[in-house]
């Protein structure tokens, strides 16, 4: 796990975790995003002070993903945590940990954290090609002088 505030340089507090978020099977997993669910009455999401709020970036096979969005915190929700590999990963590994803290009086509860869907979602990438040809025939059309009439 990687830190580079040192939010976490004294260890958990009382009552934190962490929570792996894992992958498993993939074939050059470049870019991904999940989102998890967990019991709002036993556990919350905890900021201590780290780079991308209660989400910190994982080392898979030595090389580490790159947190983009610590997601948008709904009641019960982390939505839309993202993040990528610059060296596309395969096989199984952890994409991210994420630090939650018991809530006072249910230390040890099961905190029910699951990921949506089962899997962590791979980002498409996009149709780099198509993207090209459109900002290129909307650049010709700009540069182009228009006849003046007087």
């Amino acid at each position: 796990m990687l830190d580079p505030l040192g939010s976490l340089g004294g260890g958990l507090g009382a009552g934190q975790f962490l929570v792996p978020v894992r992958y498993e099977d993939f074939a050059a997993l470049a870019q991904w995003h999940f989102s998890l669910d967990y019991d709002v009455t036993v556990a919350a999401p905890f900021d201590a002070g780290g780079l991308h709020q209660s989400v910190y970036a994982a080392v898979s096979a030595g090389t580490p993903s790159q947190i983009t969005s610590s997601g948008v915190q709904e009641p019960g929700r982390l939505t839309d945590i993202s993040g990528f590999f610059e060296v596309p990963r395969d096989g199984d590994g952890t994409l991210a940990y994420v630090l939650f803290v018991y809530l006072a009086g249910r230390e040890g509860a099961d905190p029910d954290v699951r990921v949506l869907d089962d899997v962590p979602t791979e980002v498409p990438a996009p149709a780099t090609l198509v993207l090209v040809l459109v900002a290129l025939a909307a650049l010709h059309r700009t540069g182009r002088r228009q006849p003046v009439f007087r």
